[in-house]
């Protein structure tokens, strides 16, 4: 087992806890209608944590990681598409905003930890591993995003002009 794996790993699975803690509680007093959204993201957190928790046990010497449960983690196109239809009224949209920026911006770092940490194993299996969670973690950010982008257009039509950079995909 390699150095990296002897502390990528478990950091992964605390932060992947903490990930949780935070989310759960940007989750508190949102609006009823990002509920949907939450309930999906926190499944996927879930899938994530009890991947990581496995994974921890592995020695890569001898076994494979576990296998990600992309069906579980990442959910139907139509669910997420169900979750994202229905937009919170306008007194509770900079609310909404603010939550869900927060969660781009949780996914966005924890894909950039994955990343790196896969730049920097050595062993194929750790890199192969650690890819997989970063392009997990990308695909949930851009389900954040996409949900960001209908509530920018919201505030669109309610102060007349687009408030935000457009088409700001990375």
């Amino acid at each position: 087992m390699s150095t990296h794996h002897q502390k990528a790993l478990p950091y992964a699975v605390r932060m992947e806890i903490s990930v949780t803690a935070h989310l759960l509680e940007i989750q508190k007093n949102a609006p009823q209608e990002l509920q949907p959204f939450f309930s999906l993201l926190l499944q996927a957190q879930r899938e994530l944590n009890q991947l990581l928790t496995q994974a921890l046990a592995v020695d890569i010497s001898l076994a494979q990681y576990p296998e990600p449960n992309l069906t579980a983690i990442i959910a139907d196109d139509n669910a997420w598409k169900t979750a994202g239809e229905t937009l919170p009224p306008a007194e509770r949209l900079c609310d909404a905003l603010a939550r869900v920026w927060s969660v781009e911006a949780l996914l966005d770092k924890t894909a950039q930890f994955y990343r790196q940490s896969s730049q920097n194993h050595a062993h194929p299996t750790e890199r192969l591993f650690f890819s997989s969670l970063a392009e997990i973690k990308q695909l949930l950010r851009r389900r954040a995003s996409s949900l960001n982008q209908s509530l920018g257009n919201q505030v669109w039509s309610e102060v007349g002009f687009s408030p935000f950079i457009l088409a700001r995909e990375f």
